[in-house]
């Protein structure tokens, strides 16, 4: 199906099509501009001082294992979302578990590189980290926040 579709002109066209019931749209952003983003990098700034900030971006270009620690789960995905978000023109291509629930604590053990955001109150300190892990700030004001 998706070789039927062709790719709209960046900018400029807009592709129409329908699956089953639902009418889907494709448009590409133009090429002079940066895409659209429904995420703010508001929590991220807002917990990090300027020094973990630069750490935790050059800990991302680099592929690094990167574990984020709050007691807020929202402010977990916010704060991952923005990070996938601020390395555009680059994507983030290894594990991606934005919010790991208790149960998958040991895959922090994975011999592979990763992005985890992981709840406060568990006890990581029997595991094996090599990366960088961050807590977050509970300073973020997410009272506003419908999550």
């Amino acid at each position: 199906m998706v070789s039927n579709v062709p790719l709209p002109t960046p900018g400029k066209d807009r592709v129409l099509f329908a699956v089953e019931n639902c009418l889907l749209s494709v448009e590409a952003p133009p090429e002079d501009s940066l895409p659209q983003a429904d995420i703010s990098l508001q929590p991220l700034v807002q917990c990090l001082d300027v020094d973990n900030l630069i750490k935790l971006f050059t800990s991302v270009l680099v592929e690094k294992r990167i574990l984020l620690r709050s007691n807020k789960y929202s402010l977990l995905t916010l704060v991952s979302e923005a990070i996938c978000h601020l390395i555009y023109l680059f994507r983030w291509q290894q594990v991606y578990i934005p919010l790991l629930f208790f149960s998958g604590v040991d895959y922090i053990d994975a011999p592979t590189h990763y992005m985890m955001g992981l709840h406060s109150d568990v006890d990581t300190c029997n595991l094996a980290m090599d990366g960088m892990s961050l807590i977050l700030s509970h300073t973020y004001p997410l009272q506003n926040s419908a999550i």
